[in-house]
């Protein structure tokens, strides 16, 4: 094993590939899903491609859930070598037209998520003298849509 690896937000899509991929160049793969029901899609695309990877629930907006699941990661065998940042909510409308809870809500998951996960992880990877954080943005978070602009917000936000 090269190491252990977060990926956040990894129960579809771009974070289920990534995870997979992970998995397949030899690492050990902590595919987090904020959900229980998404670990079966999860471990069968995983059995699929030949590979394993745990499933951990991470809620990015729970500071104590992901402390719980960075130390587990980085007291295993395999030790925390990287966190990717993956999890992420959109939302479509015009500024004027969402409420904000829905807006405190794409943040909270976007930006704050992803600020609270590094948070827990830098002391492990400081303690190892090395490791990676990567943050998977957006078009939108250069280009913004009028049409999404809270999303497009929180993806400059965590481009900065």
């Amino acid at each position: 094993m090269r190491g252990g690896v977060l990926v956040t937000g990894a129960g579809t899509g771009l974070g289920l590939e990534i995870a997979l991929t992970l998995a397949a160049r030899g690492f050990a793969v902590y595919a987090s899903v904020p959900e229980a029901g998404q670990r079966p899609a999860v471990e069968e695309a995983a059995a699929q491609r030949g590979v394993t990877v745990q499933t951990p629930l991470l809620d990015v907006t729970d500071p104590a859930n992901g402390e719980a699941v960075v130390r587990t990661i980085a007291m295993s065998d395999e030790g925390l070598f990287a966190v990717v940042h993956n999890a992420g909510v959109s939302l479509r409308g015009y500024f004027e037209d969402c409420d904000d809870a829905e807006i405190r809500r794409v943040f909270e998951v976007n930006f704050f998520g992803a600020l609270a996960v590094t948070r827990a992880a830098l002391p492990h990877l400081r303690a190892a003298r090395g490791g990676r954080l990567v943050f998977i943005t957006s078009i939108g978070g250069r280009i913004a849509s009028m049409a999404r602009t809270a999303y497009c917000a929180s993806k400059f936000a965590l481009g900065g």
